[in-house]
């Protein structure tokens, strides 16, 4: 079973909430409701595992933290700004898929700079990687890497879902 003594959810604002002894299956809907408690519309808002022996199983069996920590970020897409795969499936050049792996790129090179390389960090804009047809007012990187990451591994998630949703559609 999976336990987590406590879990920090942090928005924007600098309101926070703390859930604590968190068991299994509890998760995804505690964290959830929370953050949707907490979150104002439009904010962003962050976690952090305090104390976790994350080795079991929150969605499916053999699912990691990771995978978990993404999951919760794909809802809090779809639950607070509406990106649903139906809205979604207007983006059909890739851009889902191409701003994921500008999170990514960010991401590892905040990892970097953490560890003394001077090369600055990762600029979407000067690399040609954001989407023309993306508002740039959508590229809201976070100072913590595993955040950015979240967001990455959701926006790869959405692709895929827009995708299942073009097919069943």
């Amino acid at each position: 079973m999976v336990e987590a003594r406590s879990i920090r959810i942090v928005t924007e604002g600098e309101r926070s909430a703390r859930i604590t002894d968190v068991k299994s299956g509890e998760l995804i809907k505690g964290v959830k409701r929370v953050v949707m408690e907490i979150t104002p519309k439009g904010r962003k808002c962050s976690l952090e595992f305090l104390d976790a022996q994350l080795e079991g199983e929150f969605l499916a069996p053999g699912a990691s933290a990771g995978v978990q920590i993404i999951a919760i970020e794909r809802s809090r897409q779809i639950e607070h700004h509406g990106w649903t795969p139906q809205h979604d499936a207007q983006h059909k050049f890739g851009e889902l898929a191409q701003v994921g792996a500008c999170y990514a790129k960010y991401a590892a090179s905040q990892e970097s700079h953490e560890q003394g390389d001077s090369t600055p960090l990762y600029n979407p804009f000067k690399a040609g990687d954001w989407p023309a047809s993306w508002n740039r007012d959508y590229w809201r990187p976070s100072t913590d890497p595993a955040r950015n990451l979240a967001k990455a591994g959701a926006l790869i998630a959405a692709d895929l879902d827009r995708r299942a949703f073009l097919t069943v559609k």
